[in-house]
């Protein structure tokens, strides 16, 4: 029998040591490893689902969707009536209505399935002189995603997400509350607020007649959260470009598109942005998707920034509800977040921190965590500047929303 050389003897007893060892270290960081809730596990894998085409590539446009066009997709879903719809076109005033909420959509429509197919209602200015006319529109679903031909330039749909209230409401009920206002006399508002209505008609804006639906469905104040505070931040932040030389033309160029496309110029109160109503807990994400040319324009870099963004907002509504604990890094580190991302959700988990055993608030998280962005600098240098910049090449009589 052969027996054993010193060196093998020894190479075989440091090999037991050193899986002992990692067994013992895998075991304590498995007890050590504060347990996930099943529930957050769930809603935040279900949303990152959603948004998988947007989060799951190092470039979101490398791999555009297979179909020729958005509709096609869509229209392959389980689109329900009371399906809140929100999109982004390619134009000046679209880019800077997204921007200004820090949000990936410009506009937003209400779903409606009827017999010969899909519809969206929704609520648009007038150009001209018909400003004053009913403002409160019916499409089909197919006219609503497609590209949009205006003199000789044409400005396509971007990027579309469908929502749905969660807890479920009637469809028919809100269908009826939208008919309502579709067969009254609706005047576009302006101004963007929500204490303006008359008797005579209503003045809505985009995402107010969105809401006012669901108001008069059912109320819940936590349908959406006001995005102002984030938005008159970076109305402030557009407004101190005239004060720096470099800044000259682009101060300009935001001016204009604010002044002919109702962009709010001012500071606004109560104002609800298309994507509050993503933010908001009161609805879950049912279907998300692009167009090709996304990856041509000046958009790319703004949607760079959503791509950042996203998990951490993803983060914070999946925690709404449970109960606060005193170190919330095991669900960033669930989460799995980008390192800039990953310090707003801190400092948004940080602020007026509810005592332990209270329970977190997904919709005032998700504030915090854009008030951050918004005040941070680079995220107006690294994003603001160039994003803004590349629409100074961008034709200033583009279709708004």
């Amino acid at each position: 029998m052969r027996r054993k050389t010193p060196f093998v003897a020894v190479y075989g007893a440091l090999a037991v040591v050193l899986l002992l060892a990692a067994g013992t270290w895998c075991l304590y960081r498995m007890m050590d490893q504060p347990d996930i809730p099943p529930v957050f596990q769930a809603r935040f894998d279900r949303e990152r689902q959603v948004f998988a085409a947007l989060l799951d590539r190092e470039d979101p446009f490398a791999d555009p969707p297979a179909a020729a066009t958005i509709y096609e997709l869509l229209r392959c879903q389980d689109l329900r009536s009371g399906d809140v719809i929100l999109r982004l076109m390619g134009g000046a005033s679209s880019l800077l209505s997204a921007f200004s909420s820090l949000g990936g959509y410009s506009h937003v429509g209400i779903i409606s399935r009827e017999e010969d197919g899909l519809y969206v209602t929704d609520c648009q200015p007038h150009n001209g002189p018909s400003r004053q006319s009913h403002c409160i529109k019916r499409h089909p679903l197919q006219e609503w995603v497609k590209d949009f031909h205006f003199h000789d330039q044409v400005f396509p749909v971007l990027n579309v997400l469908v929502l749905r209230p969660d807890p479920p409401v009637a469809g028919e009920t809100m269908l009826a509350v939208t008919d309502e206002l579709l067969n009254g006399h609706v005047i576009f508002d302006s101004d963007f607020r929500l204490d303006n209505d008359r008797l005579d008609a209503d003045h809505l804006y985009c995402s107010e007649f969105i809401y006012r639906i669901l108001e008069r469905t059912r109320p819940d104040p936590r349908w959406v959260f006001y995005s102002d505070g984030v938005t008159n931040e970076i109305i402030d932040f557009i407004q101190s470009l005239e004060k720096y030389p470099r800044y000259e033309a682009l101060y300009g160029l935001v001016k204009e598109v604010q002044e002919r496309f109702h962009v709010p110029a001012r500071h606004v109160k109560q104002l609800i942005a298309p994507a509050a109503f993503e933010w908001s807990v009161r609805f879950r994400p049912v279907y998300y998707t692009f167009h090709p040319r996304i990856r041509e324009i000046n958009y790319h870099r703004l949607l760079s920034l959503y791509k950042e963004m996203k998990p951490g907002l993803i983060l914070l509504r999946a925690l709404d509800g449970l109960p606060v604990v005193a170190d919330p890094e095991p669900f960033l580190d669930y989460a799995d977040l980008p390192p800039r991302c990953r310090d707003k959700a801190r400092l948004a988990l940080a602020d007026g921190r509810p005592a332990a055993g209270a329970g977190y608030d997904g919709n005032r998280l998700q504030e915090r965590f854009l008030h951050h962005y918004a005040l941070s600098h680079d995220t107006f240098e690294d994003i603001g500047h160039d994003f803004l910049n590349s629409a100074a090449t961008t034709r200033i009589d583009d279709p708004p929303e």
